[in-house]
């Protein structure tokens, strides 16, 4: 292994060490080519990964608040959240302090960021602008993004099993292009906030509120659609397993 002059590990040596492979995720190793330079400067002081992982919840709350208040620094700090959402779990594989408590963060990072940038999206336009019905695409946005991973977490509870859904979004997501790119812009992080941060800039450079709104509208459609798609295959699945 290759160390530095003050007794760290390179970069390449990190990686190694700190980040799991992720074949079938292209946006984790998408984030993870930026993740590990942060990881590097970070393990080279006292700073716990549960303290990146608390930092992180922290700043998915704020980045709404801000997306509202500031959209460029909203946006500054909604790049920065998803950057930091590897990073407490590297510098938990590099120091061997791998922890439920870590999961649990990096899960509940995940609940808060989503919501956030849907309710700050709706406070602009009926606070700013007075759009009634962006308050409603907010909460219906909302609404389906949790409504998502409550009945996948429920499904899996109630049966003990991942739901085969599951494997097939999968190999769907490497057979048809257009599902792989529907699942990084909706589904993943790096591709929601990808979204967020060329609406903002859009927004801000044309002086308009136009491109904020259509996102929201296709996201306050489509996560509930999404959800009533997934419920329904779900109790298909969970009947045909009652029926064997």
């Amino acid at each position: 292994m290759e160390v530095s002059r003050d007794g760290h590990l390179s970069i390449a040596d990190l990686r190694k060490i700190c980040q799991t492979k992720h074949s079938d995720d292209f946006s984790a190793n998408l984030v993870r080519k930026i993740s590990i330079y942060v990881t590097y400067v970070l393990v080279r002081t006292t700073i716990s990964a549960n303290h990146v992982s608390w930092f992180n919840v922290a700043l998915a709350v704020c980045s709404g608040y801000l997306l509202y208040a500031s959209p460029l620094l909203g946006a500054a700090a909604l790049i920065l959240y998803t950057i930091l959402d590897g990073v407490d779990g590297e510098v938990a594989r590099y120091r061997k302090t791998v922890s439920l408590t870590g999961e649990f963060l990096d899960r509940l990072g995940g609940l808060v960021a989503g919501p956030s940038i849907f309710v700050s999206f709706g406070a602009v336009f009926l606070l700013k602008y007075d759009i009634k019905v962006g308050s409603f695409l907010s909460c219906l946005a909302t609404f389906g993004y949790l409504g998502l991973r409550v009945v996948k977490g429920n499904a899996f509870l109630v049966t003990g099993k991942s739901s085969p859904l599951d494997e097939v979004h999968t190999r769907l997501r490497f057979s048809i292009w257009y599902i792989t790119l529907a699942d990084f812009l909706l589904n993943r992080q790096p591709g929601i906030t990808a979204l967020v941060v060329l609406s903002v800039f859009l927004d801000w450079y044309l002086g308009s509120y136009v491109t904020r709104l259509s996102l929201l509208s296709a996201l306050g459609l489509g996560y509930p659609l999404a959800l009533c798609g997934y419920i329904h295959c779900v109790l298909k699945w969970i009947s045909k397993m009652e029926r064997h």
